[in-house]
């Protein structure tokens, strides 16, 4: 169980990979990928946490970031890539991020569809249905009483 400022969230797992981006491209003789991010702090994660690639969580192999290039379109090689044909072979793998319980990104993860919504009573709000991306921060839709609230995903609130 997590418990935050405001709401509960019930959740069981105490680490998860957690996708931060997807392969989308290769570029040069090395190897080097291009990507595209899945969240918005992809950069904060990219390079402070140890990074996995596969297809699914089921399939990730650890990898490390030899070199990078590029400033707003990141070009990235990867440990164990050798060419561009090897890059080619995992053009739809996603890079995926090891993550605590207590992380952050944890409180927009898809695991999380279906959470009971409590408040800092204890007292039950609802169930999480679906989460919004908003530029400013992600929203959670909780079905309340046959009503959908729209809460702000927030350290104020959450």
């Amino acid at each position: 169980m997590e418990k935050e400022q405001g709401l509960n969230l019930w959740m069981m797992e105490s680490k998860t990979l957690f996708p931060i981006a997807k392969i989308t491209k290769a570029f040069g003789f090395k190897g080097e990928v291009g990507l595209q991010p899945l969240i918005m702090q992809y950069d904060d994660y990219l390079f402070n946490k140890q990074l996995s690639i596969g297809l699914n969580e089921k399939s990730v192999k650890k990898v490390n970031i030899i070199k990078t290039s590029g400033s707003k379109k990141k070009k990235l090689l990867f440990s164990g890539l050798k060419s561009r044909d090897d890059a080619r072979l995992i053009i739809g793998y996603y890079i995926f991020v090891n993550l605590s319980i207590g992380d952050p990104l944890n409180m927009i993860s898809p695991k999380l569809i279906g959470a009971r919504i409590s408040d800092e009573n204890n007292e039950y709000i609802g169930q999480l249905i679906s989460m919004i991306s908003h530029p400013g921060h992600d929203i959670y839709v909780v079905l309340a009483n046959k009503r959908e609230l729209l809460i702000p995903v927030v350290p104020e609130i959450v």
